[in-house]
């Protein structure tokens, strides 16, 4: 909005299409500032200028990101969720999501990461990521999955000592 705009008086059913011009505009001026990066860059930045500590792997051969982990900083759970049933992004890397959860039951994300496929490997390559990012703090004393035997073994590979519950 221009300053015209913000010092007249506008009629209450007006407001919302000024707004949505003035959103769209700026929607359009942050695409035109990426047109020269890719989704993924485009992601990583956000996550840099968000603060969130950030962890990736990328193929050797293809070039190709295969794995990308990313945390909120100082993030302290004793419990934790993890959950990657069924979510994928358009190129079809499974999503994890890692929950914890607060002495009086109230749950808050922690981490995310995309990985290449559901395979032990990487759950554990998930798993290392956090165990080093909550190595100066406490490490989970319970982790719940689903039934999903790579990553309850990649659970118990990586975190020997926290308790594993199982969700039905």
């Amino acid at each position: 909005m221009d300053d015209k705009e913000t010092s007249q008086s506008v009629e209450p059913h007006n407001i919302l299409s000024i707004l949505k011009e003035h959103d769209e505009n700026n929607y359009k001026l942050r695409l035109s500032r990426n047109d020269e990066k890719t989704p993924i860059h485009i992601l990583m930045g956000s996550l840099k200028d968000k603060k969130f500590v950030i962890k990736f792997f990328v193929n050797n051969i293809s070039n190709e990101l295969e794995n990308l982990f990313f945390i909120y900083g100082k993030q302290i759970p004793h419990v934790l969720i993890i959950d990657a049933t069924y979510k994928t992004n358009k190129y079809a890397m499974p999503f994890v999501e890692i929950v914890g959860v607060t002495s009086t039951n109230k749950t808050f994300n922690i981490a995310f990461a995309f990985i290449t496929n559901e395979k032990e490997e990487s759950y554990k390559w998930v798993l290392r990521c956090l165990r080093l990012t909550l190595e100066k703090c406490m490490q989970p004393r319970i982790i719940v999955t689903e039934r999903e035997l790579a990553l309850v073994n990649a659970c118990q590979q990586v975190f020997p000592y926290a308790t594993r519950l199982l969700c039905r």
